[in-house]
């Protein structure tokens, strides 16, 4: 019985999750946690050293008359609340006599947004746009790889995390506690990038 319940479990669990950033600037979308408390600006470029470690580099290159000439468009300024949505949220499975077991997650909310996205003068991707503005040890930077150019960006007025275990209720005898599996919310930080798309070759 217990296999059945981890495999049903793990089933849901690799069924997929469509994220808050994904809902507001498409599937090429890259999730930024909330919780990092990042600001990730339009036609920025940061290298990327691991998940805890983003820093711009080029700002001199920004100043570039090629780089001036990217404009940054607010395409979307809403106060709409939007949250990751998990396959199979709000399933529970109950046998008798053991836990009622439910979908446990943490995930991003989000209670107001804007997106910024960038106009450049060329018919090239922005990638080989960026590439070829920038100078020559930036270009180098970029050529090494782990470089992030953010093409357009997702940024919450207010963050919030959800969790929920995957306890919902628990026999004890011959009562039932209940309440366990209840959502609770964290406030994160507000101001902050949830998602980008980030330029590619």
């Amino acid at each position: 019985m217990k296999g059945l319940l981890v495999s049903v479990i793990v089933t849901l669990a690799l069924s997929g999750c469509t994220y808050a950033s994904k809902q507001v600037l498409g599937e090429n979308a890259t999730p930024i946690n909330p919780k990092k408390a990042l600001v990730l600006p339009t036609k920025k470029i940061f290298r990327v050293r691991d998940k805890n470690k983003i820093y711009e580099i080029c700002k001199e290159d920004q100043s570039n008359r090629a780089m001036k000439a990217i404009s940054v468009d607010s395409s979307e300024n809403s106060d709409d609340t939007i949250s990751d949505k998990i396959a199979g949220e709000d399933i529970t499975i109950d046998f008798p006599g053991i836990p009622s077991l439910q979908m446990p997650y943490s995930k991003t909310r989000v209670e107001g947004y804007s997106v910024h996205k960038a106009s450049w003068p060329s018919d090239d991707d922005f990638y080989s746009y960026v590439r070829k503005s920038v100078g020559p040890n930036c270009r180098k930077l970029i050529d090494q790889g782990n470089v992030l150019i953010v093409e357009s960006e997702a940024r919450a007025k207010k963050s919030f995390q959800a969790y929920k275990g995957p306890l919902k209720d628990l026999p004890i005898g011959a009562l039932k506690l209940k309440g366990l599996g209840s959502e609770y919310v964290v406030r994160g930080p507000s101001n902050v990038t949830f998602g980008v798309i980030a330029a590619s070759k």
